[in-house]
């Protein structure tokens, strides 16, 4: 109790010193999202910039985007630009609260997890083997039909659905002094009671699944059939008071 009410604290210190902040991203609910959530359930004030693709290339022409792609992150007055997604997340973590120390290779393990099936997932749509060239933007090397068939297979009969089961076993369950062994464990997420960026990550790529984004990739809502647990950190999430207002207050489709 004496730690989490000194995080706060030093939280809400660290808050009111803060500078402003501008978060440079696509107007979509993929990747970058748990970011705008994680300055959100922070309780960080940002200015929200939705960028287009053409306006991303210029950008990058200017040579603002340090790695060539959104998101990116600007902190005060200083025009220069922050990336790298984990980077950010981990950032707008600590400010917020969100990332603590005692549970930190819990939170990586799973925010690395999450990046994992996104990075695979994300060829099937782009039709390449890697992802986006970091001066042109372009996918890069492209794939045959059946690659590309392929890869949508794995993704949605092996590798989600093995990740998930693996997952599933990562969150915390905090037991009550009053429970006994033949009750159920409450719905906890990963590091038991605390939200952090590890279950703003999952909910931010579980919904969408849920709601039959992915499909199109290979990854159906039943990859997640045998983890109640994490459908229902992705449930609490989605209920969460910041969350839910900011889910109504930005209606965006998944992809934009």
């Amino acid at each position: 109790i004496m730690q989490t009410a000194l995080r706060l604290a030093t939280t809400a210190a660290t808050q009111q010193q803060l500078p402003k902040l501008k978060y440079y991203y696509l107007d979509k609910r993929v990747k970058g999202e748990c970011i705008r959530l994680a300055l959100v359930v922070g309780g960080m004030p940002f200015e929200d910039i939705r960028c287009s693709y053409e306006e991303v290339a210029e950008l990058r022409a200017q040579g603002r985007l340090p790695f060539s792609q959104v998101p990116a992150l600007q902190i005060g007055d200083d025009p220069t630009l922050h990336g790298q997604s984990q980077a950010l997340l981990r950032w707008a973590g600590r400010m917020g609260g969100l990332y603590p120390v005692e549970h930190q290779l819990r939170i990586d393990a799973v925010t690395d997890t999450v990046v994992e099936l996104y990075e695979h997932v994300v060829k099937v749509g782009y039709g390449s083997a890697m992802t986006r060239h970091p001066q042109t933007g372009r996918p890069m090397v492209q794939l045959s039909d059946f690659q590309r068939f392929e890869v949508a297979r794995n993704c949605g009969e092996v590798l989600f659905p093995t990740r998930f089961r693996q997952l599933e076993k990562q969150v915390l369950v905090e037991q009550s002094s009053t429970s006994d062994d033949q009750r159920e464990p409450p719905s906890q997420y990963f590091c038991g009671s605390q939200l952090t960026i590890a279950d703003l990550s999952l909910y931010v790529l579980g919904s969408a699944i849920l709601d039959g984004a992915w499909e199109g990739n290979g990854v159906q809502p039943e990859v997640l059939d045998d983890c109640p647990k994490l459908q229902n950190i992705i449930r609490m999430v989605g209920e969460h008071p910041a969350v839910k207002e900011w889910n109504a207050a930005h209606p965006c489709s998944w992809f934009g």
